[in-house]
């Protein structure tokens, strides 16, 4: 709801006013089919507020209709570079499973024991902190 000044000429009380004030002197006549002068003005400014206000929503929906069509096209991009990605991920994904199937026809099952490997990744780690320690000490 707009918010409507008491003052203006065109606020609720000074159409009241208008048409207390035409209706005292007649205007229009009871079988006039003309508007009177006030409500003439009346619509000539809505026209004009309507006018206005279609020619900055057409100016507002030109910039906004070509920068939607970039957006578009930028997307459309977009959408194509994402479908290469897929397929050039499902190539790549299929490519690695058929390398490790062959990896595993050649070379066997792994050569160290999930156990084994386990010891030897703790042993080093304890084995690192005294050995880092001695670098430190001689270089700084």
């Amino acid at each position: 709801m707009a918010f409507h000044m008491p003052w203006s000429s065109y606020s609720r009380l000074n159409a009241w006013w208008n048409g207390r004030r035409d209706g005292k002197h007649g205007i229009p006549l009871p079988e006039q089919e003309e508007y009177a002068p006030y409500e003439l003005e009346l619509q000539k400014l809505a026209e004009e507020n309507i006018r206005r206000v279609a020619q900055e929503w057409e100016q507002m929906d030109r910039k906004l209709k070509s920068e939607y069509c970039k957006a578009e096209f930028q997307r459309e991009t977009a959408q194509q570079g994402l479908k290469r990605a897929h397929e050039d991920y499902s190539e790549a994904e299929e490519g690695a499973k058929t390398a490790g199937r062959l990896i595993k026809q050649i070379y066997g099952k792994e050569h160290f024991s999930p156990w084994f490997y386990r010891f030897l990744m703790i042993t080093l780690a304890v084995v690192e902190f005294p050995l880092n320690s001695i670098v430190f000490d001689l270089f700084g």
